[in-house]
């Protein structure tokens, strides 16, 4: 069986949390960004109720993707997020990766 990471997420103007899950980091921080750039309210990404990247460690992430993305204008998000994920694990900022 393969790890989901499921990231929870609320919409702007709204109290009710959704949850997403997704078959990697790379696309659960991906789909975060991407609800981040439109104003959702973004929480941790977690696998089997751990918590992988906390949703301090996701706004640093956001503001690195941010800079890239820049930097980097045809990089596509999902490539942006797995560079930055790289960067995290050797900066210990991922918590467990199981």
């Amino acid at each position: 069986m393969s790890t989901r990471y499921t990231t929870s997420h609320r919409a702007p103007f709204t109290s009710h949390w959704s949850k997403s899950s997704h078959d990697s980091l790379a696309h659960a921080l991906d789909n975060a960004w991407r609800k981040y750039k439109r104003d959702y309210s973004i929480g941790d990404i977690t696998s089997e109720r751990k918590v992988i990247v906390s949703s301090e460690a996701l706004a640093q992430a956001f503001t690195e993707m941010d800079n890239l993305a820049r930097e980097q204008p045809t990089r596509r998000p999902y490539e942006l997020a797995e560079q930055v994920i790289r960067e995290m694990d050797q900066e210990t900022e991922i918590v467990e990766v199981p």
